[in-house]
């Protein structure tokens, strides 16, 4: 019971932040959080719904920026892999 009421306090935050936040902070937050834990795929689907959400390269630059930072020169290559193809076809 304990996990059934943590899970719909996490989601009622989470939506009220949506309420009170554009719908592009979502994919932009969540795309930062798999850039932190190393989870390349997930970066590339959280930019491909970045970008159906309505945001454009020059707003997702930062997020991938401060990824490149965390990830130092190991993690770099495999940060740049993941989201170029997510890239190659985004129109600004």
């Amino acid at each position: 019971m304990k996990i059934r009421n943590s899970l719909k306090s996490l989601r009622n935050r989470f939506e009220s932040c949506i309420r009170t936040l554009p719908k592009q902070v979502v994919p932009l937050m969540l795309f930062n959080a798999a850039a932190i834990r190393g989870e390349f795929d997930a970066m590339r689907r959280f930019a491909f719904q970045a970008r159906h959400c309505g945001v454009n390269r020059v707003q997702l630059l930062p997020f991938l920026q401060i990824a490149l930072v965390y990830a130092g020169d190991l993690g770099g290559e495999a940060i740049t892999d993941a989201v170029a193809p997510v890239f190659e076809h985004w129109a600004d």
